[in-house]
């Protein structure tokens, strides 16, 4: 069902028509820009659980007002929590999309349509709770409060109880690894990466068996980092949690293989979010994941040579004065060199560490220089010399990619933390 509002900029009093659809999540989004003055307009719709009343529960806009009278429309607008959709386009009664859902154009399989909905709604169901509870559960372990923490374990069923008279016993690095995922768990399941990172802990547990002492030195080495990097990884699940919602198309048809974006980037986009909405989480999570770069250079270096110490011997010959992991974390202070590290080779292939963290979108974000084309959701950055265009859907698959790096991040950090 297509719910149709009147919007009327209140800079320059242009009407567009906003097509929402109604999906499984409550809330809808929308961002744009006013094509008549290009002052960006912003608000969002929540549905009312009982429709027998009103369609809308709660309608909230900036820069522009939804207006019941008669004005002539400029351009429609389709925003679908779920779903991409066309860009902004001028306004056409003879659009036959204009009376179309986003779910009856969608050219995809019924049952690639079901395991959407499935999907969709598993999470909005869920996850606002499992991830209240995993949070709560993580500050009392941070804590040390086991008092308190047994009792949460319990009552939310991740332990079974114990008769009495006896102990109960748990494994808390194990258990709290558990915690932290359930909330996050339907993203994982459903994009292929709980394989990828069982092969992750293989191999650490690989090397916990045969380099054990070399693993303690680097734990010693980059105690401190280790710490930091932890609470931070953290914090960067919390920022997933408050925008996920906004990319939900992205998240779908990556992890469904519904729709090739590059094949579709040029004609569809996404209406539920803007660029700049989403480009300081991706600053945020260049900055955490770039930061926990030497632990995961040092367990590559462990693997492939059976020392902390001993990089590539690319790496040896470009950077001539990095002699140990403590000179790479302390002495190469560009993230950008950082990163050159793994050019070469890369241990954990299910993250593109060269790729995901991309030092010329991370410097054009930070310096302010890009560049908008709000009609074409086009984002050019500039870094010096360097430029790079991406559209805004492939902007927000970057951005679900440092989800993703955060978790296979998380396994080496928490492993060398809690396991050496």
């Amino acid at each position: 069902m297509n719910f149709n509002l009147h919007l009327k900029c209140e800079v320059c009093s242009n009407t567009i028509r906003l097509k929402v659809y109604a999906g499984y999540e409550p809330k809808n989004s929308f961002s744009y820009s006013c094509p008549e003055c290009k002052i960006r307009i912003t608000g969002h719709l929540i549905w009312n659980d009982n429709l027998e009343e009103s369609f809308i529960k709660e309608f909230s806009c900036i820069n522009a007002k939804n207006t019941v009278e008669f004005e002539k429309e400029s351009h429609v607008l389709q925003v679908a929590t779920e779903f991409y959709t066309d860009k902004i386009k001028k306004f056409d009664p003879n659009d036959p999309t204009l009376y179309l859902s986003p779910f009856m154009m969608e050219s995809i399989s019924f049952e690639l349509k079901r395991r959407k909905q499935r999907f969709v709604s598993n999470v909005t169901e869920n996850f606002s709770n499992d991830y209240k509870v995993s949070n709560r559960l993580w500050q009392l372990y941070k804590m040390e409060n086991y008092k308190y923490l047994n009792r949460q374990l319990l009552s939310n069923k991740f332990v079974e109880p114990v008769l009495l008279g006896e102990i109960l016993k748990i494994d808390y690095s194990d258990k709290l690894l558990e915690v932290l995922y359930k909330p996050f768990l339907p993203f994982l399941i459903e994009s292929k990466k709980i394989p990828e990172l069982i092969n992750i802990r293989n191999q650490l547990s690989y090397l916990k068996k045969n380099h054990s002492a070399e693993l303690h030195q680097l734990k010693i080495d980059l105690e401190e980092l280790l710490n930091y990097s932890e609470a931070e990884l953290i914090l960067l699940l919390d920022n997933f949690s408050k925008y996920y919602s906004y990319i939900w198309p992205i998240i779908l048809s990556t992890s469904l293989n519904t729709e090739d974006i590059d094949e579709i980037k040029e004609k569809k986009g996404i209406l539920t979010t803007d660029f700049q909405d989403l480009k300081n989480y991706y600053v945020e999570a260049f900055e955490v994941l770039a930061s926990a770069l030497p632990i995961l250079l040092g367990i590559q270096n462990i693997k492939f040579r059976k020392s902390r110490n001993i990089f590539h011997e690319s790496n040896v010959k470009k950077f001539k004065n990095i002699n140990s992991i403590i000179d790479y974390h302390h002495n190469v202070r560009k993230k950008g060199y950082k990163i050159q590290f793994f050019e070469e080779e890369n241990m954990f292939s299910s993250y593109d560490i060269t790729k995901v963290l991309n030092n010329e979108i991370r410097n054009s974000i930070g310096h302010y220089s890009y560049n908008v084309e709000s009609d074409q959701q086009l984002i050019h950055f500039i870094d010096g010399k360097k430029t790079c265009n991406l559209y805004l859907i492939e902007f927000a698959d970057l951005l679900l990619q440092t989800f993703y790096a955060t978790f296979f991040t998380f396994e080496v950090v928490f492993f060398l933390k809690n396991n050496v």
